[in-house]
């Protein structure tokens, strides 16, 4: 590895590279996360930098009905959405999964609806947002631990699922009885487009929705379009107030409406209204969220960018270096 292919400049012979990221975190911040991720990759490999989100496959088979399963997240996942695409995709249904938000008032409830689950067929327990009920988790505690008791019964294909923020309220116990699984936005935008196509998993975009027939030959086009500018204003929220004027909180939500909107404005149509389809991306779904005059302002401009007649050219590309687009 060379210094100059790590922070693209010349460094003199014998600078410690670990000692330059401190330095660069001093004088410069803002390079801090692309130089850590270029140290790792060259250090370790691309596999511990690239995100491409989770594989709830691989954690699922791992598991047992006796160890529940902890999703950390941060803001911007919809983990309700994510895990009931995983148990329709697992299961071909998802009746079977049960649903909880806890907060104030619920721990009863989530308690009974763990118990009635537990002897029950093929049922799965998501309890959301356990960072908000600090006071429930001795109880869970104490739930969790008599899965092990002979005297309690439980069907083999049971799952308890629980999500919290990182630094959630969990005890000692559940922790070392339970599998962690970090669910983090994906770095970039290539990772942003591998988790919506669902590269490593369950995406958004799945082969059936991509192959829809019926919204005519520039669905395919527009699609990618439209994911690709998704993944572009996500990833200019890195770059503080030189991203956006106010820092907005887009999620994976606001792809899944937009499709349906795409799907619906072209669907049996026989030719595409333009400014319809700015209008219901740029100024209601996406604009929706923004409020500042300049931010709304800078988003239609990438919009019209992604979404405009010459995007349907064979020849066109998104990327205007020549170089990128022999590649």
């Amino acid at each position: 590895m060379t210094n100059a292919s790590l922070f693209g400049s010349v460094l003199p012979q014998g600078t410690c590279l670990w000692c330059f990221l401190f330095q660069i975190k001093i004088l410069q911040p803002e390079q801090l996360k692309n130089s850590v991720r270029r140290f790792v990759t060259e250090k370790m490999g691309d596999e511990y930098a690239l995100r491409t989100g989770i594989r709830l496959q691989e954690s699922y088979e791992g598991s047992s009905a006796t160890t529940p399963l902890i999703l950390l997240h941060s803001h911007g996942t919809d983990l309700t959405n994510m895990l009931l695409k995983f148990a329709q995709e697992l299961k071909g249904r998802t009746q079977h999964v049960t649903v909880l938000s806890l907060g104030r008032g619920q721990a009863a409830k989530a308690e009974e609806v763990i118990v009635k689950a537990l002897s029950s067929p093929t049922q799965w327990v998501f309890l959301q947002n356990c960072h908000l009920a600090t006071s429930f988790m001795p109880r869970l505690c104490s739930i969790i631990e008599s899965f092990n008791s002979p005297d309690v019964t439980v069907d083999p294909e049971f799952r308890l699922w629980l999500s919290s923020k990182p630094g959630g309220p969990f005890l000692i116990p559940i922790l070392q009885r339970s599998s962690k699984i970090a669910v983090e936005n994906p770095q970039g935008l290539k990772s942003n487009l591998l988790q919506t196509f669902g590269y490593s998993g369950s995406g958004v975009v799945t082969e059936e929705t991509f192959e829809k027939l019926d919204c005519g030959p520039w669905w395919k086009k527009l699609l990618f379009g439209l994911c690709f500018f998704n993944a572009l204003i996500n990833e200019r929220k890195n770059y503080g107030t030189l991203g956006w004027n106010i820092a907005y909180k887009f999620s994976s939500s606001d792809l899944e409406v937009a499709i349906k909107v795409l799907e619906s404005s072209l669907n049996a149509q026989t030719g595409i209204s333009w400014q319809k389809l700015h209008y219901l991306l740029g100024e209601v779904t996406y604009g929706g969220r923004v409020t500042d005059t300049w931010d709304r302002r800078c988003l239609n401009t990438l919009l019209h960018k992604f979404c405009n007649p010459e995007v349907l050219k064979d020849d066109f590309s998104f990327s205007s270096d020549e170089e990128r687009q022999r590649t």
